[in-house]
């Protein structure tokens, strides 16, 4: 009786160091399958935008774990543009002004359905971090700040040609203030530089520069807008993730990380 007490005992031991050598492996299998690799989304994005941009990917990578990578171009000419947008195609995800994303809707290399408009910015002024604030706050002090001014600086783009070709004339400023103009690739840069005392471009360009510091907007009835969008790339390897993106622009969730880009949320 004693031998067979000792064998059940034996084989109970066996049977249960049995088991769980067969449990493990479904162990190490249910750990294996929880570290699927994360989707990286391309994000083709106009440097006009890089602090909105950046502002987007630190919250979107947070509230949905996908990961974005971001690709500049310049929409500073139609002719480096043309070149530069060829490289979309590679992306999931496309950010520019309108004026380009129609472009892309166009040529048949953004989806027209998925298309947002997620921003809108405004013409800003700036000065040299710890100078002097201008007053800008009515058309009147505004026009004072530009006449008074030693140096002014703009961008070689589009809200550049707005101010040099339409509000600066229309503002019937003196004949000498053209002599005083400081053009640039970025406005914000040729103050931080101290090679021109205030700078005018839109906010969102603005908002990337370091080493000055935004007075604010120009007064509204002087103001040209621009508009951002949005929009899916056809043929994106990753459609579902990129979707999820353009809905969470649409849906609001991003509005605080628009504006602290120097971008207006539309919604």
């Amino acid at each position: 009786m004693r031998r067979s007490l000792t064998a059940l005992v034996l084989g109970l031991s066996l049977l249960c160091c049995s088991q769980t050598q067969a449990a493990a492996p479904a162990k190490t299998s249910a750990k294996s399958a929880a570290k699927t690799p994360s989707v990286t989304l391309t994000l083709f994005s106009a440097d006009a935008i890089t602090a909105a941009v950046q502002s987007l990917v630190t919250e979107y990578e947070t509230v949905s774990g996908t990961k974005l990578a971001v690709v500049q171009f310049s929409e500073a000419s139609r002719q480096s543009t043309g070149a530069e947008l060829a490289a979309a195609q590679a992306a999931d995800v496309v950010l520019s002004a309108r004026s380009t994303m129609d472009t892309l809707v166009a040529q048949g290399r953004v989806d027209s359905a998925s298309r947002i408009d997620f921003g809108k910015s405004f013409i800003a002024v700036a000065v040299r971090a710890g100078s002097a604030r201008p007053d800008i706050g009515s058309q009147a002090a505004f026009r004072e700040t530009l006449v008074s001014a030693p140096s002014v600086a703009y961008s070689n783009n589009a809200s550049g040609m707005y101010l040099t070709h339409w509000l600066f004339p229309h503002m019937q400023l003196p004949e000498d203030f053209k002599n005083r103009l400081v053009e640039g690739n970025s406005a914000g840069e040729t103050v931080a530089r101290g090679e021109a005392q205030i700078g005018l471009q839109q906010m969102s360009e603005l908002k990337s520069v370091s080493g000055i510091e935004v007075v604010g907007l120009i007064p509204d009835a002087l103001q040209q807008m621009k508009l951002y969008s949005a929009g899916l790339v056809k043929g994106s390897p990753h459609p579902a993730e990129a979707a999820a993106l353009l809905a969470w622009l649409r849906s609001g969730a991003s509005s605080k990380a628009v504006e602290r880009g120097g971008l207006m949320p539309l919604r």
